[in-house]
């Protein structure tokens, strides 16, 4: 008879042990006996605690069980103890082959103490130190804990911990009913860093999510590399779990868009995005006169003036899928307008002493600046009065422009050529006094002269 109620014992066990999920912990290494220990550890996810056993490896004695919740953080190291903590469960002189049914809700980041031994002399069976088990797909250090009494005899008080020693063996079981169905939708499982995914979760009626241990059943996230997001629903202290993988691609980094203005008009404009990128990248640009490219550095020859203005660069980092992340960046050119000078009159031949008067027109009210043999000016009209041959050569007009808050100085030139005729003083000398009929000599004499002309009384002409 004896014989029959351990084994429906043994078959009752095992079918429990079956239906539900074990916290795995290590084998054996040693015993001890005569006090109680156990472990603590912190709760890594929401679960129910349903099911509680001490297995018989040490003992095949009756169960001495018991489960608390620290309220003050974790038991202090031994010698030092804590009775700050309530006591959730406990069961003493158990029948050996009975897993012991109990309904624990444990929430995720409170500390648990989990304690129990064999028999009237209280029998532990060791494990190691520091056993990391797995609950709920989440991973829980199981750290040695216990009291200097047998809990067979005494309830659990004065409770110690030793980190660095071996854990008491008793088996934790979850998941004691039917698991729920968790489902998840995310809105994009492929996005840009800093695109936002609302991801929906359902199939539960309480809701973790990890990492960041959000206690609801959707989540708006933005995260920042590659990350995959576990949802733990619970439905009656039943715990089902879900991923969701979101995949991260680089959005364009532009650390500067910059150009070479200001720039004269007619010369090069030039344009330069610096910026980090992945994937394959493309750039294009847009600005004023329909200007467009889709090269990195672009220029424009030759520039106008109707080029001045606001230049926008889009950079694309392109992913499988297709996906486009894009980053916009933007900058300002200034072409200094320039306009060809006009001289008048363009060449001139004067004689020696006159006046040499000559206009620059530029439009765009430049500045001015005349040189020429031992002349300047600033002027656009200026004037040479009594020039001499040494005024004969190129004068040069330079008209400047300038744009305020830049040094940049734009020009135009034109050349005007000046001859001056020299004239010297004439020398004459003149046969004296003359009887009538008498031939007279007359002789003029001019340095550098090419022609004389002579008139005198009587229509005298020569």
């Amino acid at each position: 008879m004896k014989k029959r109620i351990f084994i429906s014992l043994f078959l009752i066990a095992s079918f429990l042990i079956n239906a539900q999920t074990q916290v795995v912990i290590g084998p054996q290494s040693s015993t001890f006996s005569s006090m109680t220990r156990g472990y603590h550890f912190t709760a890594p996810t929401n679960f129910n605690l349903c099911a509680l056993y001490i297995p018989q490896d040490a003992s095949a004695g009756v169960q001495h069980i018991a489960v608390v919740q620290f309220n003050a953080g974790a038991p202090p190291a031994f010698p030092g103890t804590t009775n700050a903590f309530t006591t959730l469960f406990s069961a003493t002189n158990v029948a050996p082959g009975t897993t012991v049914a109990v309904n624990i809700p444990m929430t995720a980041g409170t500390i648990y103490g989990v304690y129990g031994s064999r028999a009237a002399n209280c029998v532990n069976s060791y494990d190691g130190t520091n056993y990391v088990a797995t609950i709920a797909g989440f991973p829980a250090t199981l750290s040695r804990s216990g009291m200097q009494a047998c809990l067979g005899a005494t309830p659990m008080a004065n409770i110690w911990s030793e980190v660095n020693f071996s854990i008491g063996r008793i088996f934790m079981y979850y998941n004691c009913c039917p698991t729920p169905t968790i489902t998840t939708a995310a809105s994009a499982t492929n996005i840009c860093s800093t695109t936002s995914v609302t991801i929906l979760g359902g199939g539960a009626t309480t809701y973790t999510w990890m990492p960041g241990n959000i206690q609801t059943a959707s989540i708006a996230v933005t995260p920042t590399a590659s990350t995959t997001y576990t949802l733990s629903g619970s439905t009656g202290g039943c715990t089902g779990t879900k991923t969701v993988a979101i995949t991260v691609n680089a959005t364009p980094t532009i650390s500067a868009v910059t150009n070479n203005g200001p720039v004269c008009q007619g010369s090069a404009l030039n344009f330069t995005v610096n910026s980090t990128t992945a994937g394959a990248t493309t750039y294009a640009w847009s600005g004023p006169n329909g200007f467009a490219s889709n090269q990195q550095m672009p220029s424009i020859p030759n520039t106008p003036t109707v080029n001045s203005g606001v230049y926008n660069v889009t950079v694309t980092n392109t992913f499988a899928g297709p996906l486009a992340c894009t980053a916009t960046g933007t900058t300002s050119a200034v072409v200094v307008p320039v306009a060809q000078v006009a001289v008048a009159p363009a060449t001139s031949t004067i004689c020696q002493g006159a006046s040499y008067n000559i206009t620059a027109n530029a439009s765009g009210s430049p500045t001015y600046q005349w040189t020429g043999p031992g002349f300047s000016s600033t002027n656009s009209n200026t004037s040479i009065a009594n020039a001499l041959p040494a005024s004969s050569g190129n004068y040069s007009v330079t008209a400047s422009y300038s744009v305020p808050g830049s040094t940049l100085i734009c020009s135009s030139s034109a050349v005007a050529n000046l001859s001056v005729v020299p004239i010297n003083t004439v020398a004459v000398s003149i046969t004296g006094n003359l009887c009538q009929h008498t031939d007279a000599t007359l002789t003029a004499n001019a340095v550098g002269a090419a022609g004389y002309q002579w008139t005198g009384p009587n229509n005298y002409f020569s």
